[in-house]
């Protein structure tokens, strides 16, 4: 959506796990005018790097609504940097990380996605708080424009048995990343 009453061209690009553009397309918005993309993601794509075009009057808001067509559900995505003002070296808290058992055969857990939106190599120490007190570290590395999609990652990159919940925080060592749960 534009925001203060200009036009805004937007390119947006359409990027692999490696950061190589699959697809890009650009579209214009006028004075305060708002648009829709439905499934204009090409297979494979993991992030979307959205750039407001050189001359452009206006200012730009966007985010991802992401649909598992399975299961119907959906999950909003922004970039907290760019939504909040949230500066890209402080940690970014995910408040509730869990890998259960429910009722009904039901399971519960976290995916983690990460990407890092530079031209240059990333890192950053994504640390476990279990709630029973135990604290455990690992570190993430990407490289330029790469995406990675952590699949319930206490299990997979905690090594986490058993029924668990915690909370994760995420701090940038070096470069830039955007991080989602």
């Amino acid at each position: 959506q534009e925001t203060n009453g200009g036009t805004v061209d937007v390119n947006t690009e359409f990027l692999s796990s490696t950061g190589a553009v699959l697809s890009s397309r650009t579209d214009n918005l006028t004075s305060f005018s708002a648009i829709q993309l439905g499934k204009v993601a090409p297979a494979g794509a993991l992030s979307a790097r959205i750039n407001v075009a050189a001359g452009s009057t206006g200012r730009l808001v966007s985010y991802a609504t992401l649909v598992d067509d399975a299961s119907g559900d959906t999950w909003a995505v922004v970039d907290w940097r760019k939504q909040f003002a949230y500066p890209a070296n402080v940690p970014v808290v995910i408040p509730v990380a869990g890998s259960l058992r429910g009722a009904n055969s039901t399971y519960f857990r976290t995916d983690l996605a990460v990407s890092n939106p530079t031209g240059s190599a990333a890192a950053g120490r994504l640390r476990y708080y279990s709630r029973s007190g135990e604290v455990v570290d690992r570190t993430i590395n990407l490289n330029a424009g790469e995406s990675k999609i952590i699949s319930d990652v206490l299990v997979s990159l905690f090594n986490v048995t058993g029924d668990a919940v915690g909370y994760l925080e995420y701090t940038p060592t070096s470069g830039s990343t955007v991080m989602t749960s």
